[in-house]
């Protein structure tokens, strides 16, 4: 469990900083986009979801990756 919490970090890190994401609601080339979807979006679905989805039974840390909002916000320790 320790190690997706690091792949969940380290994708955040990348998603908010290096690479698109239609979660932050932003214009972005089909590249980019297609970028998103084939790379990102998938180990997110497999790694974080089940924790940090809007479907979760108990969300971790009060940090919900599946929104907008919820990477604005951040979680219990903050954005």
């Amino acid at each position: 469990m320790r190690f997706q919490h690091s792949i969940c970090a380290a994708l955040l890190g990348i998603t908010a900083t290096a690479s698109p994401s239609p979660l932050f609601g932003n214009d972005f080339t089909p590249e980019q986009l297609d970028f998103f979807e084939q790379k990102i979006r998938p180990v997110l679905i497999e790694k974080c979801f089940d924790c940090h989805g809007s479907e979760a039974k108990s969300v971790k840390g009060g940090l919900l990756l599946d929104s907008r909002d919820g990477w604005i916000k951040g979680g219990d320790t903050g954005a």
